[in-house]
């Protein structure tokens, strides 16, 4: 019994662990973003997920904070591409877009589509 103890943790470690994406964990940390034409600068915040993905809290629309999901392609070059597939952003609205990483800045090109309408947006930010 006192073996189960030991080996137990063991395996839970092995197949609770993931290995980050060393390609993928540049982009995570804060940045100093604007939503171009809309907002004053804020801090955005880019965490890991899993594989390639990645997510982005950040005012979107320039007024309310929210979270997305996003796909890095090209991870093993300087640039690198991001991929927002549609999804959910909160109070019936979606989001979908693309951008770019590169040198330690993000662009962001997206639509927000409303029930009453779609707005493009660019958001730019720099790693602090």
């Amino acid at each position: 019994m006192n073996k189960l103890y030991l080996v137990l943790p063991l395996v839970l470690c092995l197949f609770s662990c993931q290995e980050y994406d060393e390609d993928v964990v540049p982009l995570v940390g804060t940045y100093e973003a604007q939503v171009v034409a809309v907002s004053e600068s804020f801090t955005m915040a880019i965490s890991y997920d899993a594989n390639d993905d990645i997510f982005i809290d950040a005012l979107f629309n320039g007024i309310d904070w929210g979270t997305i999901s996003a796909d890095i392609d090209n991870e093993e070059d300087d640039l690198k591409r991001i991929d927002i597939r549609e999804q959910a952003l909160g109070n019936a609205a979606f989001i979908e877009g693309e951008g770019f990483f590169l040198d330690n800045s993000i662009q962001l090109d997206y639509t927000i589509s409303y029930p009453s309408e779609d707005i493009e947006y660019t958001l730019v930010a720099s790693k602090l």
